[in-house]
């Protein structure tokens, strides 16, 4: 171990390795010599590890200029650069745009990526985060990875993360943790073994996990609606909750080279929370000693927090008019008078509620009755069916507690209490998920039985709603589709409930038989998901039904520019997720149109005016999304201030008053007065305050990074990756060098059969088809699959064009000679691949190709333009002997003059590197290096190899 070092090449088990990092008796190396350009660890006392190297090209063989060509873009395209290009543009199937570039920039900016996203919903946080991640994999600077975030977000993080940048993640929960340790050789913990993990917050902040989770350190962690683990405000009267998820962040941070917190709400309206964010993220921009102190000159070098407003300034700051967003015509379409059945039954619901409230007397079923009663009203308000599924599944639930023994009684209130004091914040968890928890409490026998009774009365009234009668459902056949059937012929309709979805999908197929109708829910796999997808953009009219499961992270402005809410979500931030799948950049329609269904004279409406119409108001004035109603407990005490308060009316149209409702809102009140205090400063007056606070805390439209940079950038990236156009000709080419045919219609997409079997897939067959280069294509097709860098397809390719240069067959490229009219004596240009070792905190390892040309027999260096003069040149017609090229190689190896100049040019470039990363940490502008910036400019020579020779010879 003591002769092994970073960047090292090596053999190990019969193959060449480059060592990435070395860390006590575990080496990580990935592999260069094999099909798979995998990474893996070694435990250093079990093997056997020898120094090595790639040969230096063998002077008896020519290989062809095309071949070598080829060898080289292979090259360029895997190196783990030092210099400064996006190379995760080439390896993702996004398109971003040029906003959405910022963070990546920011983070290349500071060599530990320390970074809040806080951008506005619908601009995209999801994609910006996946580009920093994998604009940092591409280096190889991250590998060991953990996203933490909401429960309900974990497969939406899992989807996004495979789909747009093909990283595959895995989950771990009480549930998936079975699975995953099948997998694991013994005695290996599956936090340990597997390098990319997605966990939830709720999950991960047990003492166990944390504990786990803190045995490990993890080069990325990422942590998704992070205002949910701010430090709670010192004058909160209930913070158990709180203070767990933030021991969770600030815990497991102290274990993570490189943090993005995400959040469309950063600020709560109180300074201490949001300076507990910027804390953490550890860029000296608070004092531990002042927790309202924030140092914004610090801190807005580690924030990107934007509102469509900002962005849309942002381009015209730039010279530019145009507004990327569509225009939002959004209207709410009223159910006036409900069916007799309907209004039977809502009543009954509504007594069950007064009636649930009276009979539980503990503080803790309180609060799970509060949401079992809501979790009614909301399944009534989506759908007959819905309500009833959960009415059915209750009173089985019920009648099973009252038939149970008093031993599986006892087990059983262990459970449902256990559940519900783990996660109280219900609209944390998914919306399957929840409704389990809920449907499943019971509260003692004595209202176990009175409610059985209460709920088969209502199930017995909720059978006779039927679509003819279902006054909603009336309206948006009727009246609703066919309005937005005038505007364009596809519609997305989201529900939050797969059994609404299931009742919408049956009657729309009978009452709309010239549409298509298709669906998407949370359980279906992205292969059946994918399909859907694309028969909903080639359908010449159709209807999506779809639930929450495409509410975040999935751009469909492409498919479709009209939504119909067919209920309202009770979060504000929900319901702007949704409509940002259609109304972003990108929407090549003017207009979209947005249509919420409500039920007047039900909670529906109380959620519209307090909730809904309120962060609107807030968004409109202020510019960014409120962040005061995210959270259901949230929600609740706003409600039954709602129902105690006099009703003030914002519209025209008249309202049924609802006496019941008060009634069931003096008993919320009485139980919340239980569990917290009454703030007696008025809550009007306390949202002022709040979003003063927000403004004078928050970086909105900050950033110092405009369009110039972004683009110098690209055009960075363009010259040392390959464009877009270079990338296909590399691919096609490498493709027909295998032999493998490559058919392109007139619409650029390509069908590929692989007639080299090396290039096939485990699981893959011969032929792929509906190929294409373009991420605009793509994104616009479904059906379309994007070959691009980051596909393993193309890693394969890659890699087999790499392996030539180790294997003695037709196909070889190391070697090859030009003759060209740009010179006048016989010349050698050599590819040297050049490892350095940045010596930070966790060691890293960045690659080179260095280009050196020389005069064979003058000993001459030529200047780098007059190398490049030769390498673009046209190649002159003409052959020379074996016996020629073997004597010419043969003396640019005998006479190795040109050696010390390689080593000065080597040299060279590190002092480039390490003044690049000087001038960095000055305008970091910090008074005193952090810790974690020692070694930046520590960079050091590891080892190089001549990757081809090229013969020049004078036509």
């Amino acid at each position: 171990m003591d002769q092994l070092k970073t960047g090292q090449i090596v053999e190990i088990r019969n193959r060449l390795w480059r060592i990435d990092s070395i860390y006590k008796n575990e080496l990580f190396a990935t592999s260069i010599d094999s099909l798979n350009n995998f990474q893996k660890r070694f435990y250093t006392p079990l093997e056997e590890i020898r120094p090595s190297e790639i040969d230096i090209p063998p002077f008896d063989k020519i290989g062809e200029l095309s071949k070598q060509q080829l060898l080289i873009s292979a090259y360029n395209i895997s190196l783990v650069h030092g210099t400064s290009p996006l190379l995760s543009l080439q390896r993702s199937s996004v398109v971003p745009t040029n906003y959405q570039l910022v963070p990546v920039v920011m983070a290349l900016n500071s060599p530990r990526v320390r970074l809040l996203i806080a951008d506005d919903v619908g601009l995209g946080k999801t994609i910006e985060a996946g580009l920093v991640i994998n604009e940092l994999i591409a280096r190889q600077m991250v590998r060991k990875i953990l996203i933490i975030c909401p429960a309900s977000l974990r497969e939406q993080w899992q989807e996004a993360l495979l789909n747009f940048f093909k990283l595959e993640f895995r989950i771990i929960s009480s549930l998936h943790k079975k699975y995953l340790e099948k997998e694991l050789p013994i005695g290996l913990s599956p936090w340990d073994y597997f390098q990319k993990l997605i966990t939830s917050v709720d999950y991960a902040k047990s003492k166990a996990n944390i504990n786990e989770i803190m045995n490990y350190k993890w080069d990325m962690v990422v942590v998704d609606e992070a205002h949910s683990c701010a430090r709670p405000h010192i004058s909160s009267s209930s913070q158990t909750e709180t203070m767990q998820r933030w021991k969770l962040l600030s815990t497991v941070l102290q274990n993570a080279k490189h943090t993005l917190l995400l959040t469309a709400t950063p600020h709560n309206g109180y300074t201490d929370c949001f300076a507990s964010l910027l804390e953490v993220l550890d860029v000296q921009a608070t004092d531990k000693s002042n927790i309202n102190f924030i140092d914004k000159n610090n801190a807005k070098k580690h924030v990107c927090q934007r509102t469509r407003k900002d962005v849309i300034q942002w381009l015209k700051d730039e010279g530019s008019d145009f507004n990327p967003f569509p225009e939002r015509d959004s209207e709410e379409v009223h159910i006036e008078e409900l069916s007799k059945n309907e209004v039977k039954t809502y009543e009954k619901l509504k007594e069950y509620g007064n009636q649930m409230m009276k009979l539980v007397s503990l503080a803790n079923h309180q609060y799970t009755a509060q949401f079992t009663v809501l979790h009614f009203f909301k399944r009534c308000l989506s759908s007959p069916h819905a309500l009833r599924e959960s009415l059915r599944n209750r009173i089985k639930k019920l009648n099973e507690k009252v038939t149970a023994t008093d031993t599986e009684k006892e087990i059983k209130e262990k459970d449902v209490l256990s559940i519900i004091t783990e996660t109280n914040n219900l609209e944390s968890i998914s919306t399957e998920e929840a409704q389990l928890r809920i449907e499943h409490s019971t509260f003692g026998k004595p209202v176990t039985e009175n409610e059985i009774k209460i709920l088969n009365d209502i199930y017995e009234d909720s059978k006779k709603i039927k679509p003819d009668n279902d006054t909603k459902y009336v309206k948006l056949s009727k009246q609703t589709i066919p309005e937005l059937f005038g505007y364009a012929n596809k519609i997305i309709i989201f529900t939050r409930y797969k059994h609404t979805l299931d009742y919408l999908q049956t009657n729309l197929e009978k009452d709309f038989q010239d549409a298509e109708i298709l669906t998407i829910y949370g359980d279906m796999k992205s292969g059946p998901r994918k399909e859907i997808f694309v028969k909903f953009d080639k359908a010449e009219k159709s209807i999506l039904v779809a639930t929450d499961c495409i509410s975040e992270g999935m751009n469909l402005q492409y498919l479709c520019s009209q939504i119909i809410h067919y209920e309202l979500p009770w979060n504000p931030n929900r319901l702007e997720q949704r409509n940002g799948r259609v109304d972003r950049y990108g929407q090549p329609e003017k207009t979209v149109h947005i249509r919420t269904m409500i039920v007047n004279g039900t909670l529906d409406e109380d959620i519209l005016e307090k909730i809904i119409e309120k962060a609107d108001r807030i968004r409109a004035e202020f510019g960014f999304t409120p962040p005061f109603f995210n959270d259901e407990s949230d929600i609740m005490k706003r409600l039954i201030k709602a129902g105690k308060a006099p009703r003030t009316r914002t519209r025209k149209r008249k309202r049924k008053e609802d006496p019941l409702q008060h009634t069931f809102f003096d008993i919320l009140d009485k139980a919340q007065k239980q569990n917290e205090s009454t703030d007696s400063e008025d809550d009007e007056e306390q949202l002022k305050k709040q979003l003063k606070q927000i403004q004078n805390d928050s970086f909105y439209g900050q950033t110092e990074i405009r369009l110039p940079d972004i683009e110098r950038k690209l055009r960075q990236t363009e010259k040392t990756v390959g464009s877009k156009e270079e990338i296909e000709k590399f691919i096609v080419s490498a493709l027909k060098h295998f032999n493998c045919t490559v058919e392109k219609n007139n619409k650029d997409v390509y069908r590929i059969v692989l007639n080299d079997k090396r290039l096939i897939l485990p699981g893959g067959g011969e032929e792929i088809r509906n190929i294409t280069f373009d991420k605009n294509h793509a994104a616009r097709s479904p059906e379309l699959e994007l070959l691009d860098l980051s596909h393993p397809f193309v890693s394969r390719l890659v890699q087999l064009m790499k392996q030539q240069m180790h294997l003695d067959d037709s196909q070889y490229g190391r070697t090859a000679y030009k003759i060209s009219n740009d010179i006048e004596k016989p010349m050698a240009m050599l590819k040297v691949l050049v490892r350095y070792v940045v010596e930070t905190e966790q060691t890293s390892v960045i690659e080179e190709i260095l280009t050196i040309g020389f005069d064979i027999y003058d000993a001459n260096i030529l200047s780098s333009n007059k190398v490049e003069e030769f390498e673009l040149s046209d190649s002159s017609p003409g052959n020379r002997s074996k016996s020629e090229f073997k004597e010419e190689i043969q003396e640019v190896f005998a006479n190795k003059y040109w050696e010390k100049d390689l080593l000065n040019k080597i040299e060279a470039n590190r002092t480039k590197m390490i003044e690049e990363r000087k001038q960095l940490t000055e305008t970091l502008n910090y008074d005193e290096l952090p810790s974690w910036l020692n070694g930046i400019t520590n960079i050091s020579y590891a080892s190089h190899d001549i990757i081809t020779v090229t013969i020049g010879y004078p036509a």
